[in-house]
Protein backbone atom coordinates (compact mmCIF):
# COMPACT_ATOMS: atom_id res chain seq x y z
CA UNK A 1 0.00 0.00 0.00
CA UNK A 2 1.40 3.58 -0.95
CA UNK A 3 0.64 6.48 1.43
CA UNK A 4 -1.58 9.17 0.20
CA UNK A 5 -0.11 12.48 0.88
CA UNK A 6 -1.76 15.44 2.65
CA UNK A 7 -2.73 17.95 -0.32
CA UNK A 8 -4.38 14.93 -1.78
CA UNK A 9 -6.58 13.67 1.08
CA UNK A 10 -7.62 17.00 1.72
CA UNK A 11 -9.32 16.93 -1.98
CA UNK A 12 -10.58 13.58 -0.82
CA UNK A 13 -13.72 14.06 -0.10
CA UNK A 14 -16.35 11.40 -0.53
CA UNK A 15 -17.22 9.39 2.63
CA UNK A 16 -19.38 7.01 1.23
CA UNK A 17 -18.20 3.42 -0.74
CA UNK A 18 -18.17 3.71 -4.54
CA UNK A 19 -20.40 0.58 -5.20
CA UNK A 20 -22.49 -0.15 -2.60
CA UNK A 21 -23.12 3.30 -0.63
CA UNK A 22 -21.75 2.23 2.91
CA UNK A 23 -19.69 4.40 5.84
CA UNK A 24 -16.54 4.15 6.77
CA UNK A 25 -14.30 3.68 3.70
CA UNK A 26 -10.83 2.69 2.60
CA UNK A 27 -9.01 4.25 -0.21
CA UNK A 28 -8.08 2.33 -3.10
CA UNK A 29 -5.60 2.60 -5.58
CA UNK A 30 -7.47 1.61 -8.61
CA UNK A 31 -4.78 2.15 -10.68
CA UNK A 32 -1.23 0.54 -11.32
CA UNK A 33 1.74 2.09 -13.39
CA UNK A 34 5.10 0.73 -13.68
CA UNK A 35 4.74 -1.26 -10.35
CA UNK A 36 3.64 1.51 -8.54
CA UNK A 37 0.12 2.68 -7.63
CA UNK A 38 -0.61 6.12 -9.26
CA UNK A 39 -0.89 8.71 -6.11
CA UNK A 40 -3.39 10.97 -8.66
CA UNK A 41 -6.60 12.13 -6.74
CA UNK A 42 -9.00 10.67 -9.54
CA UNK A 43 -7.10 7.37 -9.24
CA UNK A 44 -7.84 6.46 -5.41
CA UNK A 45 -11.58 5.15 -4.82
CA UNK A 46 -13.26 5.20 -1.41
CA UNK A 47 -14.58 1.31 -0.90
CA UNK A 48 -15.97 0.34 2.21
CA UNK A 49 -14.18 -2.50 3.93
CA UNK A 50 -16.59 -5.71 2.71
CA UNK A 51 -15.83 -4.26 -0.81
CA UNK A 52 -12.59 -3.26 -0.30
CA UNK A 53 -10.79 -6.46 1.29
CA UNK A 54 -14.32 -8.57 1.47
CA UNK A 55 -12.86 -11.75 -0.79
CA UNK A 56 -10.94 -13.36 1.92
CA UNK A 57 -8.98 -10.37 2.65
CA UNK A 58 -8.62 -9.20 -1.37
CA UNK A 59 -10.88 -6.95 -3.43
CA UNK A 60 -12.91 -9.08 -6.12
CA UNK A 61 -12.05 -8.88 -9.46
CA UNK A 62 -15.43 -6.89 -10.68
CA UNK A 63 -15.07 -4.60 -8.01
CA UNK A 64 -11.64 -3.78 -9.16
CA UNK A 65 -12.65 -3.29 -12.54
CA UNK A 66 -15.29 -0.83 -11.87
CA UNK A 67 -12.92 0.80 -9.72
CA UNK A 68 -10.67 1.17 -12.49
CA UNK A 69 -13.21 1.69 -14.95
CA UNK A 70 -14.11 5.05 -12.92
CA UNK A 71 -10.49 6.24 -12.24
CA UNK A 72 -9.64 5.91 -15.94
CA UNK A 73 -12.98 8.01 -16.89
CA UNK A 74 -12.10 10.78 -14.49
CA UNK A 75 -8.46 10.84 -15.62
CA UNK A 76 -7.86 10.20 -18.89
CA UNK A 77 -6.21 13.26 -20.26
CA UNK A 78 -3.89 13.37 -17.41
CA UNK A 79 -3.17 9.70 -17.67
CA UNK A 80 -2.24 9.91 -21.64
CA UNK A 81 -0.02 12.86 -20.53
CA UNK A 82 1.50 11.60 -17.39
CA UNK A 83 1.55 7.83 -17.84
CA UNK A 84 1.79 7.45 -21.90
CA UNK A 85 3.77 4.35 -22.24
CA UNK A 86 0.03 2.48 -21.57
CA UNK A 87 -2.52 2.52 -24.26
CA UNK A 88 -5.73 4.18 -21.62
CA UNK A 89 -8.05 4.28 -24.01
CA UNK A 90 -8.22 0.77 -25.25
CA UNK A 91 -8.24 -0.09 -21.44
CA UNK A 92 -11.31 2.45 -21.05
CA UNK A 93 -13.15 0.70 -24.33
CA UNK A 94 -12.37 -2.34 -22.89
CA UNK A 95 -13.85 -2.08 -19.82
CA UNK A 96 -17.33 0.12 -20.84
CA UNK A 97 -18.09 -2.74 -22.96
CA UNK A 98 -17.67 -5.32 -20.23
CA UNK A 99 -19.47 -3.23 -17.01
CA UNK A 100 -21.74 -0.56 -19.32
Amino acid sequence: MRAIPSTIRKVLKSKFCFICGRRQVEWHHALIYAGRQINEPYAIVPLCVKCHRGNNGTIYHDVKEKCELETIKNGLQDLKIKYPKFDWTKRLQFLTNKYE
